[in-house]
């Protein structure tokens, strides 16, 4: 059985069974955007919480608080030095920053726009977090949850993805945003990927492939038969009439 996706694969797919596939991802990640974005926003306006939802949002002085009480007891040395020497000596040039990139994360993922480099920043945020907290009796996926759908979403290529129409995603040429997959160029399934695109796109493709690595239909020539050796009749059209 293959972990790769159906259509990866190769294998058929029954009518209807991707339906609920671009839905599904676009909801992953608007929802992982809103974090993002809500975070941001609590640093820059000072916006404490989500009404009518109960909890709160990590302000601008709160994150410096929680990121100090996280790494005061770091095993790794050089780590811990440099959070507390440099970015909480300097934070509020670090907190600017903070805030300017949770936002870019929240507006990548929520639209659609740059979503795999919104992707990869926000698990880059949690992995980080996972890192500082080495040291703690904390849930062991405390970050996991955060992190591992993340680098998935970056590797489907999320961006595309609407919440009506399934796009897939794979590594045909001219799939711009196809996300970390589209960067690996699968020889053994061009076939597949000039099936799903357009006639003039794939014309333009084949026209850019080395004459070796186009496919042209064999003809099948009859060879000069040997002396007191008959030819199949598949070979010799008169035989056959």
């Amino acid at each position: 059985m293959s972990i790769l996706p159906r259509t990866v694969a190769g294998e058929h797919q029954p009518p209807g069974a991707t339906a609920w596939v671009g839905p599904g991802i676009a909801f992953l990640r608007v929802g992982f955007g809103l974090v993002f974005l809500s975070n941001g926003l609590a640093k820059a306006t000072g916006w404490d919480g989500v009404h009518p939802f109960p909890g709160f949002l990590i302000d601008f002085d709160g994150a410096k608080e929680i990121l100090r009480f996280d790494v005061q007891t770091h095993p790794v040395g050089p780590y811990k030095d440099f959070i507390e020497d440099v970015v909480l000596a300097n934070y509020t040039l670090f907190g600017v920053l903070l805030t300017i990139t949770e936002l870019f994360i929240g507006v990548s993922l929520i639209t659609g726009a740059f979503s795999n480099i919104g992707a990869l920043t926000g698990a880059a945020f949690a992995l980080h977090l996972n890192f500082a907290n080495w040291d703690r009796d904390i849930w062991v996926w405390e970050y996991a949850v955060e992190w591992i759908p993340l680098i998935g979403l970056a590797l489907i290529g999320s961006g595309g993805t609407s919440g009506s129409t399934p796009q897939p995603r794979d590594s045909c040429p001219g799939n711009f945003g196809a996300g970390l997959h589209g960067l690996i160029q699968l020889k053994g399934h061009r076939s597949l990927c000039r099936q799903r695109l357009p006639a003039a796109t794939r014309n333009a493709w084949a026209r850019s492939l080395p004459t070796s690595s186009v496919h042209k239909p064999k003809r099948l020539t009859a060879r000069r038969s040997s002396p007191g050796r008959a030819s199949p009749p598949w070979l010799n059209p008169a035989s056959s009439a």
